[in-house]
C-alpha cells in the first residue's frame, strides 16, 4: 500500500503507468510537470517513490525534480 508519485507529461504514458501501478496494489498520485510533481512531494509525506520522465517541458526536468525532491525528503526512493 505504498504511495508512488508518477510525473509524466504525456497523458497516455501517464495513464498507462498509473493504471499498471494501481493494478499492482500501489496508491498512486500523478502530475503532468516537474513543478506539479514537486508541489505534490511537498504536500504528501506518504510518497515513498518518485517515478518520473526525464525530459519534460516547463523548466523542470525529471533530474531536477528528483534532486529537489531529495532535498525535501532525503529518504525518497
Amino acid at each position: 500500500a505504498e504511495t508512488i508519485l508518477v510525473v509524466e507529461d504525456d497523458v497516455l504514458v501517464r495513464r498507462y503507468a498509473c493504471g499498471e501501478l494501481r493494478a499492482l496494489g500501489y496508491q498512486v498520485l500523478d502530475a503532468d510537470s516537474g513543478a506539479a510533481g514537486l508541489a505534490l512531494v511537498e504536500r504528501h509525506p506518504e510518497i515513498a517513490l518518485l517515478f518520473t520522465d526525464v525530459v519534460m517541458p516547463g523548466g523542470l526536468s525529471g533530474r531536477e525534480l528528483a534532486d529537489a525532491a531529495l532535498r525535501l525528503r532525503p529518504s525518497l526512493k
